[in-house]
């Protein structure tokens, strides 16, 4: 396919996107090295589309400089750190209330880097049937190989960014992209200093291209700018967890 086929935008267009009006709910999943630009992209999605959703972030290091712009919300944002005891605990929370009070609230679950979700239920939920119920996840991840079939094809939204190794980014050409869609050569170009590839698989959209400029960002102008931040974390494996503030 020649690439000038997909179309390209100068600023995000986050019209594309699928997200369910009725409900507030949609769920995003990207696929990128780091330094690609996941971080920001996930920034901005929330701001588009879930900043008066209920956030909880699951990180594998909540205390990178790259989450600075969550921290800043600690009334609006909690971080855990990974998908521990204390994160199930607050899904399956989420699960409860959702189901004792419909339509009441809004949720949105952040996972980035976060191991073993292949095989987890949880994320096979959030994927799957929790977004039916008013629960949003933005999914973020180095390796295609991580997420199943499955789980990638109930994802509404994809975006793919960089990818380190050639490896890998014929994994996202062949299984992602569709094989004979673009080669990996063409992909490593289009995806180099922070492109992504981006489609909404809802309403079986046609992929576009989208080069991040990670110097302009919109100010927080209605956020306060507060120091510390909520961590939950695992302290022991015996115990389930606890929300220590720093």
């Amino acid at each position: 396919m020649d690439t000038a086929e997909i179309s390209s935008y100068d600023e995000f267009p986050f019209h594309e996107f699928y997200y369910d009006e009725s409900s507030c709910t949609a769920t995003f999943c990207l696929f990128g090295a780091s330094r690609s630009g996941k971080s920001t992209l996930i920034e901005q999605i929330w701001k588009s589309f879930f900043k008066k959703h209920i956030t909880v972030m699951f990180l594998d290091n909540p205390k990178a400089d790259a989450y600075d712009w969550a921290r800043k919300r600690p009334k609006k944002i909690v971080i855990c750190q990974g998908l521990g005891p204390m994160g199930l605990m607050i899904i399956d929370m989420a699960r409860f209330i959702q189901a004792t009070l419909p339509g009441r609230f809004k949720w949105c679950f952040i996972l980035d880097d976060v191991l073993d979700i292949r095989t987890s239920k949880v994320v096979n939920e959030l994927l799957m049937s929790l977004r039916n119920v008013g629960i949003s996840t933005i999914l973020s991840i180095q390796d295609v190989k991580m997420l199943s079939v499955a789980q990638r094809n109930n994802c509404n939204n994809i975006l793919c960014g960089f990818s380190n190794t050639p490896a890998r980014r014929r994994v996202i050409v062949d299984e992602i992209l569709g094989r004979g869609f673009i080669s990996e050569g063409e992909y490593s170009a289009l995806t180099r200093d922070h492109g992504w590839l981006c489609r909404n698989c809802v309403m079986d959209g046609p992929w576009f291209h989208v080069r991040l400029d990670l110097d302009k960002r919109e100010p927080d102008e209605d956020e306060p700018q507060v120091a510390h931040t909520i961590i939950a974390e695992i302290v022991k494996p015996e115990v389930q967890g606890k929300v220590v503030v720093t």
